[in-house]
């Protein structure tokens, strides 16, 4: 008798959490904030207008499409890039993974 009503208040609550309202949790978004040292003085933070400490600055907020390296290019955000023959037009195939400033695919 005594295993019986052991196994049925396990039944039963077993039933209870199982049948019970799943409630999902919103995703707490979470404050990104960028620390650095720099020397006292104003920037712009124009990724197209830069200078002196500014630059270090802006490769550590911004991602560029591609990377500046010594023996050439390095592609960073993507996947392919290619020009008409007159290099007036280029087109950049961008990775899929990558996210805009405001979080969005």
């Amino acid at each position: 008798m005594k295993i019986f009503k052991l196994l049925l208040i396990s039944i039963l609550s077993f039933l209870l959490f199982a049948c019970g309202e799943e409630k999902l949790e919103e995703t707490e978004k979470v404050e990104q904030i960028f620390y650095t040292v720099m020397p006292k003085q104003e920037y712009k933070l124009n990724p197209q207008s830069y200078s002196g400490n500014e630059r270090a600055l802006l490769t550590q907020v911004f991602e560029g499409l591609t990377e500046l390296k010594t023996d050439g290019v390095r592609l960073i955000s993507v996947l392919n890039i290619e020009h008409s023959d007159d290099y007036k037009e280029w087109t950049f195939t961008l990775r899929d993974d990558l996210k805009w400033s405001d979080g969005k695919k």
